[in-house]
């Protein structure tokens, strides 16, 4: 469960991480 729910956050992370860059 950990490792899974860690691969389906990874993109967020990384277009949430896109969008803090932008502002």
């Amino acid at each position: 469960a950990e490792e899974a729910k860690s691969i389906l956050a990874a993109p967020g992370i990384l277009k949430y991480w896109a969008f803090l860059r932008r502002l």
